[in-house]
């Protein structure tokens, strides 16, 4: 843990990348911790092989350490489904569970340059996006959206989410 305090925080969907991209964009950036907000943190492709085994919890998780960085998976707290295996936002916001999530994520973020991990490679759409990046916005965290292929962008409160 940093005696500095932070108040941003990166988000990125893993897509199909590289481990060598990924690793790059740690060190662009920063990042000493990734909370990885998959509610299945495993890359299972089409017909059961491997997308990206690299971003499978276990061997992310040892890897992001060799490289001297924390993980935290929080997919039950922070991922898309409910416990019932729904995906509604408007619910999963308003369920204890994730809002005991934000709270601990709140602190970390505050504590450590944190990247929220994802899969889905396009921010817009996205559970990390529209339902986390939302929450934390409404908190004055700011949220910068992270690509591989496209410069950061910062997370802006969206219409539904105003009113």
């Amino acid at each position: 843990m940093s005696d500095q305090s932070y108040n941003t925080c990166y988000t990125l969907g893993h897509g199909e990348a590289t481990w060598d991209q990924f690793a790059d964009l740690l060190d662009r950036y920063g990042i000493q911790l990734v909370v990885d907000v998959r509610a299945l943190p495993f890359t299972l492709g089409p017909e059961g092989f491997r997308l990206a085994p690299w971003f499978d919890r276990d061997q992310l998780e040892a890897r992001l350490q060799r490289r001297g960085i924390s993980y935290r998976w929080m997919g039950r707290e922070l991922g898309p489904l409910m416990r019932d295996g729904r995906l509604d936002g408007v619910a999963r916001e308003q369920d204890p569970e994730y809002r005991q999530g934000v709270e601990e994520l709140m602190e970390l973020i505050h504590n450590y340059v944190v990247l929220i991990l994802d899969r889905p490679p396009r921010w817009e759409g996205s559970h990390r996006h529209l339902v986390i990046a939302q929450t934390l916005l409404r908190h004055d965290i700011e949220v910068v959206h992270l690509s591989f292929d496209a410069p950061p962008v910062p997370a802006q409160i969206d219409l539904f989410h105003a009113i």
